[in-house]
């Protein structure tokens, strides 16, 4: 798609409906004669490291000017690119809007010269759980042999195409210590820390998977000192996390089983 005629970026952000900025996705001022891609006329890639939006650009460049345009229309960040600059980052916070993002290039007249977009979107899902109790060995080191028993290492997976924050772990149903809900902390270990504290939040980037540890013994022992007779063979337990990008809260059900022929050597294993 070709502009004949380049757009202030005045008019762009003043004017503009969305559904029109939405419209400049692959579109050039018809400056582009090198025979590249004309979606991408002045852009090498766009991707998403961590928790930036990261914009490469061509040798040679006519930019001045980026526009980042968020999912709704609106503008999310306008940076100017000092001359020689071939790159450029973005941060997109903790909070984002998931969805498709409008990069606009504009020239040192403010006249839209090209755009593209990317889709920033994370897909967290959790796709194990282990009991300390079964696997002391796999948990984090700060904990002490007895408070590896009582936690839980989890697996989380972001499949998606933008980074997603985890600010809560909780566990509700057929644990020895469902989760509070007044807990103020996160439930969730910071292993950047020498103590054994909670973490503010759990930054999990796009196309990565991360284990994660709980912080609030959820598998301490009841009141007669063991977690069977704490819980109900059988019956299952949830988990949720909770995110600070998508709506919903990211959870799983596991179903908690007893093994062995009596309480004192009872055996306790999680599954489907």
């Amino acid at each position: 798609m070709t502009q004949n005629t380049p757009l202030s970026r005045r008019a762009l952000l003043g004017g503009i409906a969305g559904t029109t900025i939405a419209g400049l996705s692959g579109c050039t001022s018809g400056n582009n004669d090198n025979g590249s891609d004309p979606s991408a006329a002045g852009f090498e890639t766009i991707t998403v490291e961590g928790t930036e939006l990261v914009v490469e650009l061509v040798e040679d460049h006519p930019l001045e000017q980026l526009s980042i345009i968020e999912p709704n229309g609106e503008q999310f960040v306008a940076q100017g690119i000092p001359a020689g600059v071939t790159r450029q980052t973005f941060s997109l916070g903790s909070s984002y809007r998931p969805g498709e993002y409008e990069i606009i290039g504009l020239t040192s007249d403010e006249d839209v010269y090209s755009s593209t977009s990317i889709e920033i979107e994370p897909d967290v899902a959790v796709t194990d759980l282990r009991l300390g109790l079964n696997y002391p060995e796999e948990m984090y080191e700060t904990f002490s042999d007895r408070g590896a028993e009582r936690e839980v290492l989890i697996q989380v997976e972001n499949t998606g195409t933008g980074p997603e924050v985890l600010q809560r772990l909780t566990f509700s149903g057929n644990v020895p210590r469902p989760t509070s809900e007044d807990q103020e902390e996160s439930g969730i270990l910071d292993t950047e820390s020498d103590l054994t504290l909670d973490a503010d939040e759990v930054i999990l980037p796009p196309d990565e998977e991360q284990t994660i540890f709980s912080n609030s013994m959820p598998f301490g022992p009841g009141a007669d000192g063991t977690v069977c007779a704490a819980t109900t063979s059988g019956e299952s337990f949830k988990i949720e996390l909770e995110p600070t990008v998508r709506e919903n809260a990211i959870s799983r059900s596991y179903e908690l089983t007893h093994g062995g022929t009596e309480e004192s050597n009872c055996e306790v294993e999680v599954g489907e």
